[in-house]
């Protein structure tokens, strides 16, 4: 993931990217059902939040926060997916490559979200990476997509401090450290 070129700029879109539009009737959508996910309705969500996001080159939203940054993405066929996809800014040695992954697994032994993995730098560096996806096909009304940022967010931060506290150390079996 390459940070955007000018992070931190609340609520503007960068010159040239394509912007979205009022939001446009959905035909396929029966009436009474909440809206579908959208890019716009998540850049709604991270506004009153007092984090310092953004809105790359491509019309997707993201955010650096405690070491980690993340992109928001509307995944799947129909943008129906609301998808954090996040990686710390931090790489560990190959060396600890091991430990890390008997971390992650520690990790998903306690925990639903988000789901933990690893990736291999060009330079043969190992960097912590996490997503946390759900599917709201049914559509989604502003306060649930709040939430659902808001647990994202959470989880997100959760999953990495464990890295921050002892990134070589798996946590016992039944708790953490």
């Amino acid at each position: 993931m390459t940070p955007p070129s000018e992070p931190g700029r609340n609520a503007e879109w960068p010159s040239g990217a394509p912007r979205p539009g009022p939001p446009q009737p959905e035909p396929h959508r029966p009436a009474g059902m909440p809206p579908a996910l959208s890019a716009q309705r998540i850049v709604q969500a991270l506004q009153p939040m007092s984090i310092y996001w953004f809105v790359d080159h491509t019309s997707t939203p993201g955010f650096y926060w405690h070491g980690a940054f993340t992109t928001i993405h509307c995944a799947g066929e129909n943008g129906q997916i609301l998808s954090f996809q996040s990686e710390s800014s931090w790489t560990a040695p190959v060396s600890e490559l091991h430990a890390i992954r008997d971390r992650i697994e520690h990790w998903h032994l306690e925990h639903s979200w988000p789901r933990g993995f690893y990736s291999i730098t060009d330079e043969g560096g190992v960097r912590v990476c996490a997503d946390y996806s759900v599917d709201l096909s049914a559509g989604v009304t502003d306060e649930q997509l709040t939430v659902h940022v808001r647990c994202a967010i959470g989880t997100l931060l959760d999953f990495f401090a464990e890295f921050r506290r002892h990134p070589a150390d798996p946590p016992p079996l039944g708790g953490t450290t």
